[in-house]
């Protein structure tokens, strides 16, 4: 199977597999932020993160010293304009959150049962 064809077929029939409890019901989901800021931004845009949450600038993890200008963190949130409101707005426009999902043995076993059906 391709990778394309593979990825879509995981998506498919993770979405049949039961899910965790901690998933159930409309709690808070985890999304990876990503954000961007230039060289020459670097400062301003870390000093904004400190000024708007601390606790959140010592969740970032930071590509600045090799060269990516990047922050990434895993944050807790009801959903994805939630997950970007956590960080300070000029970090926003180059930001992403993606819902990220974590799959247990059981639900990788049920989704090879699935496939080889």
């Amino acid at each position: 199977m391709k990778w394309p064809v593979a990825v879509a077929a995981l998506v498919a029939l993770s979405l049949s597999v039961p899910v965790r409890a901690e998933e159930k019901g409309g709690g808070n989901h985890t999304y990876l932020v990503t954000t961007t800021h230039t060289p020459e931004e670097c400062l301003a845009a870390l000093d904004e993160m400190a000024a708007k949450d601390p606790k959140l600038l010592s969740k970032m993890e930071w590509g600045c010293k090799s060269g990516d200008h990047s922050g990434y963190a895993f944050v807790e949130a009801k959903d994805e304009k939630a997950a970007l409101a956590q960080l300070p707005e000029t970090n926003r426009a180059t930001a992403k959150a993606i819902a990220v999902t974590k799959f247990s043995p059981a639900q990788l076993k049920a989704i090879h049962e699935k496939m080889g059906k």
